[in-house]
């Protein structure tokens, strides 16, 4: 089931999405890294969506399981997990992040495009 969680996120309806993505963060809190370790790849594949809900949906995703991390007592486990989450995610956040920039700068006479929709 898990393997097919983060595909299924992403060809719903946007209330369902939020549904499903709450399952990832709760089945990650339990499973990521050392028993689902095709979840970060999965989510960093699907930030490459022209989709920006899927986008969206991907982050909002990301975030819930990151979340996980503020407030868990330091240890070299916990290091290890974030080390691991940083390799595979940090990158293609980057990327989005500069390529969402050059989008707005490309949409800069025409307002309307960055109207969220």
């Amino acid at each position: 089931i898990k393997n097919h969680l983060v595909e299924l996120m992403c060809t719903v309806p946007p209330v369902i999405q939020a549904q499903i993505s709450e399952s990832i963060s709760l089945i990650a809190e339990v499973d990521f890294p050392k028993n689902w370790q095709n979840l970060l790849p999965s989510l960093v594949q699907k930030l490459n969506s022209p989709d920006m809900a899927v986008v969206n949906g991907v982050l909002t995703t990301a975030n819930s399981i990151f979340k996980q991390f503020r407030y868990v007592r330091r240890s070299n486990e916990l290091y290890e997990v974030i080390i691991y989450s940083l390799e595979q995610f940090q990158e293609p956040l980057l990327l989005l992040f500069a390529q969402t920039g050059k989008a707005v700068e490309g949409y800069a006479n025409d307002k309307q495009q960055l109207v969220p929709r």
